[in-house]
């Protein structure tokens, strides 16, 4: 199999891009690695597909949100949460459809960040996540899957 695993050099990245064995060809995407993405730019999400070409699984474990309490939580702060994790992940999900092979899987991080101050922005990031996989999943083509991981638990879709 030809594994992608986007936000490899982070804590659960790196973790998860050494899970897979040696009969694997694994490629580790990250802001800061020799692979680059950055799900803030959705060109870089188009050339990473387009310079790795056709996969069979995608993992992405790349992750920012902003935690703030409420009242100092700007707009910025909450564009920033929704821009990188939530649409960035998002738009992983869209470019990487074409580039998937059949019965091809998709894992995205959507987390469990529990109801305490400052824990907003990244709280309606999760949800959106968790919200957007189950509702995509009854429609994604060739039997391709997705699935969203959390931290204390995994949903499949």
């Amino acid at each position: 199999m030809k594994i992608i695993i986007i936000g490899a050099t982070g804590t659960i990245g790196s973790a998860v891009a050494s899970a897979p064995d040696a009969k694997h060809e694994v490629i580790r995407a990250s802001r800061t690695g020799s692979v680059k993405v950055d799900l803030a730019d959705r060109s870089s999400i188009s050339s990473l597909f387009a310079a790795v070409a056709r996969f069979d699984a995608l993992v992405c474990c790349a992750d920012s949100v902003s935690l703030a309490p409420f009242d100092s939580l700007s707009e910025e702060a909450f564009q920033l949460s929704l821009s990188n994790k939530l649409f960035g992940q998002i738009n992983i999900v869209r470019e990487a459809i074409g580039w998937l092979r059949d019965h091809g899987s998709i894992t995205i991080t959507s987390g469990q960040i529990p109801a305490m101050s400052g824990s907003a922005a990244g709280a309606l990031t999760n949800a959106g996540l968790a919200a957007f996989v189950r509702a995509v999943a009854l429609g994604l083509p060739r039997g391709i899957r997705i699935n969203t991981v959390a931290r204390g638990g995994c949903k499949r879709h």
